[in-house]
């Protein structure tokens, strides 16, 4: 796995030219801007914020990125990018090419510069209206202000965007929608607390609907709108309810209709598409564990080798540009936290934060696995994600601590004794030993040997140095 994709669309698209094209052929004009610039590394909407590689430093390399930039928005049916490409000259100011966490202000002429961003679009409605022009319009655009960890820089643009949808909702002919696409994710607090994480998978959404727009839709869709206020949906209904649109003579189902048409009162997590490692929000969907939950010491060292190993695999089999650590040291568990477990037909799914030194890092991970009583057996199926890897160390620490493990490195040379690979059951039965684990774990983790031809027992150096301490919460029952 290449760590730099880890949390991206890797072999996904935002799909910007399903929608669009669809309002395209229903001679609307288009408008997608956003405030990220297009040769960043992880890009722009545009670009599905896919890692693109560094910055590129020469002319040539601006080329080519370009290129392919205009290649993949050719079939966008995007008429208007708005100041979507101001956007790169404006960061350069801040010698940045991305909003994320720096800098405190993103000013241009003594005012943010997302507030010339909603000035555009608004412009655009309101020009139209000052010159009788009939034309529909799409537009979407996308902020990144709140994207650093204070939580304080979205507050610059809060008289604005007041202005802005006070203003759309008097444009009786819009329909205008504010969203998020997610809740606080880069605080201390979505790090450390379970409610700050449950946050992060609840961003807000509400619709300005004027009295022309409702007459419009119909009464029907006006109800479903209302109804569906104390409903669990996904921004899959969102884009479902655009579909249904100008779809004249065509019947489409509750499902299809998205938020146009009535939700189920019981619908839940289980009928949603949803990442593994999401919070849902339904009462009772999962039972929460104390941290470092002895019971679950033998899951998380299973993750951590299982990062271990990943790590090594990249090392081994990746590219030259990208290294592990050899025979360097491996990373070692120091807590395992926010345990929560959920059934899922015949399989028990169990989701932890694994947080490892050197580094402090948080790895999120999550396992399958079938529980019946106190025989426990790992299916084949073992679903570990690297969703996120968060350093909470600063530059600086971190540039200390690289120094001296490449110090260590030097001196010791390790051998590969702290490797994670296929051992004989003899051997594995002996390695067992250095396990704070089991017995019953340990023939856990030969049976899945025998059953995998994997190695899950772990050598010195990959189990968890826990400190000894009483549960702060009460645990569920396993």
């Amino acid at each position: 796995m290449d760590f730099r994709n880890s949390g991206g669309h890797e072999n996904e698209t935002y799909g910007i030219d399903v929608l669009f094209g669809k309002f395209k052929k229903l001679g609307y004009y288009t408008l997608l801007q956003e405030d990220s610039c297009w040769y960043d590394s992880w890009g722009s909407l545009f670009t599905d914020n896919t890692y693109q590689g560094n910055k590129p430093r020469y002319k040539h390399d601006f080329a080519n990125r370009w290129k392919t930039f205009r290649e993949k928005v050719a079939n966008y049916n995007i008429d208007d990018f708005g100041l979507s490409h101001a956007s790169c000259e404006i960061l350069k100011r801040y010698n940045t090419t991305n909003q994320f966490n720096y800098p405190k202000k993103v000013c241009f002429r003594g005012k943010p510069f997302a507030e010339y961003v909603l000035d555009y679009a608004q412009n655009i409605y309101g020009n139209l209206k000052a010159v009788g022009d009939k034309t529909r319009l799409l537009t979407y655009t996308h902020l990144n202000t709140g994207h650093e960890v204070t939580g304080t820089r979205i507050r610059q643009i809060d008289e604005r965007l007041s202005k802005y949808i006070d203003n759309m909702s008097g444009s009786q002919n819009t329909l205008t929608m504010v969203l998020s696409d997610h809740g606080p994710k880069t605080t201390k607090y979505s790090f450390y607390t379970m409610e700050g994480k449950a946050e992060k998978y609840d961003p807000f959404l509400f619709i300005v609907i004027p009295e022309k727009v409702a007459n419009t839709l119909g009464l029907e869709k006006v109800r479903a709108l209302a109804h569906n206020q104390n409903r669990l949906i996904t921004t899959l209904d969102l884009h479902n309810a655009f579909m249904s649109l100008g779809a004249k003579g065509k019947t489409f189902t509750t499902e299809d209709k998205g938020i146009f048409g009535l939700i189920p009162a019981n619908r839940t997590c289980a009928d949603l598409t949803m990442k593994p490692l999401a919070v849902c929000k339904c009462e009772g969907w999962e039972t929460t564990f104390p941290d470092n939950d002895k019971r679950f010491t033998w899951l998380a060292e299973f993750a951590l080798g299982s990062i271990n190993n990943q790590i090594q695999k990249q090392y081994s089999k990746g590219s030259e540009e990208v290294a592990g650590y050899g025979n360097c040291q491996r990373l070692v568990g120091s807590s395992f936290t926010k345990i929560r477990r959920r059934s899922q037909g015949g399989n028990f799914i169990t989701t932890m934060d694994i947080t490892v030194t050197p580094g402090h890092e948080i790895f999120e991970s999550c396992a399958k696995d079938k529980s019946s009583g106190v025989k426990i057996e790992l299916s084949k199926e073992i679903a570990f994600s690297m969703i996120k890897s968060v350093l909470l160390t600063t530059m600086k620490e971190h540039s200390k601590m690289k120094r001296k493990q490449k110090s260590q490195c030097t001196k010791a040379k390790l051998n590969m004794t702290n490797k994670a690979r296929t051992l004989p059951i003899k051997e594995l039965l002996k390695a067992c030993k250095y396990l704070t684990v089991n017995k019953l774990s340990c023939l856990l983790q030969q049976h899945f040997v025998q059953k995998t031809n994997m190695a899950t027992c772990r050598l010195p150096g990959q189990r968890f140095n826990l400190r000894e301490r009483s549960p702060r919460t009460k645990g569920g029952q396993l």
